[in-house]
């Protein structure tokens, strides 16, 4: 799977070395004229994109250049969704969206789809993610749900006590009574879509009928939750770990139809978005 933040990464080097050599400018040139100069090695790397682009050091470029930041951004944006999306046809695929941003002091991932969205992030520097393969615009009303570093057997999600923070979703999404919840990723297992730290939001469902081929959290025999693949069949579910390319021996689980009452098995949430922490 591509990540659109090695895209995005590469475009934005381009893009600013492009309109360094428009503007006959050196390397000394635009770093002596930045407000918190970098060094002249630090911009070379920058520009060839040996190293990530951090927001304010971007901005800073931009001011010593003397180029419109939010045009410049969009337009970087545009063209890296544009590649994004031929790799994703060519290889018939979804592609994972992580741009560069804050939200409350916290860097997070961004997808910009208006230039209403990216007046706000310049107005107030505020960065909100959805992991889509698609641009979304952000919601007007949002929510606060739950993250938990775990999901203890026989406690509703509800009165879960492993609370690490909370985060916002779309109230819309709430709709019909749908409760959602978060989980920090802990551990491997999930690799290389789903990394250690990765805040994962969770439509709450005990319903098998919906979650076959999908990645869900799951309860097994009364311990705590796992996150695996959920493959369903006529004669029981395989829990699937996305890193089978491992020394640590995760392997497919089976459980068969009889397993899955007495035990039990139980779904307990279908994984909606992923929300990345750079």
């Amino acid at each position: 799977m591509e990540n659109i933040d090695s895209i995005f990464n590469e475009v934005a080097a381009r893009t600013l070395k492009k309109y360094r050599e428009q503007k006959n400018m050196s390397l000394e040139d635009v770093v002596k004229h930045m407000k918190n100069p970098i060094t002249r090695q630090s911009l070379f790397k920058y520009e060839n994109g040996q190293a990530r682009i951090k927001t304010e050091v971007f901005l800073d470029i931009c001011s010593s250049l003397k180029i419109d930041p939010k045009r410049t951004f969009l337009d970087i944006n545009e063209e890296s969704m544009s590649i994004a999306r031929k790799i994703s046809e060519k290889n018939n695929e979804p592609v994972d969206i992580k741009l560069i941003g804050k939200n409350n002091s916290e860097t997070i991932a961004k997808t910009f789809a208006s230039q209403e969205m990216m007046d706000s992030y310049f107005a107030n520097n505020s960065y909100v993610k959805f992991d889509n393969a698609t641009p979304i615009e952000l919601p007007k009303r949002i929510v606060k749900i739950p993250v938990l570093g775990t999901i203890k057997a026989g406690v509703p999600i509800n009165a879960q006590q492993d609370i690490l923070e909370y985060v916002d979703i779309p109230e819309e999404w709430t709709r019909g009574g749908k409760e959602f919840y978060g989980l920090k990723i802990s551990g491997d297992s999930m690799e290389p879509k789903y990394n250690e730290k990765d805040i994962v939001i969770f439509e709450h469902t005990s319903d098998f009928s919906i979650a076959n081929n999908k990645d869900c959290a799951v309860m097994v025999n009364g311990d705590d939750a796992t996150f695996k693949n959920v493959s369903i069949s006529e004669v029981g579910i395989t829990l699937i770990p996305g890193n089978l390319n491992n020394s640590d021996g995760y392997k497919p689980t089976f459980y068969s139809i009889e397993q899955i009452e007495k035990l039990p098995v139980k779904i307990i949430g279908i994984a909606r978005e992923k929300r990345t922490r750079l």
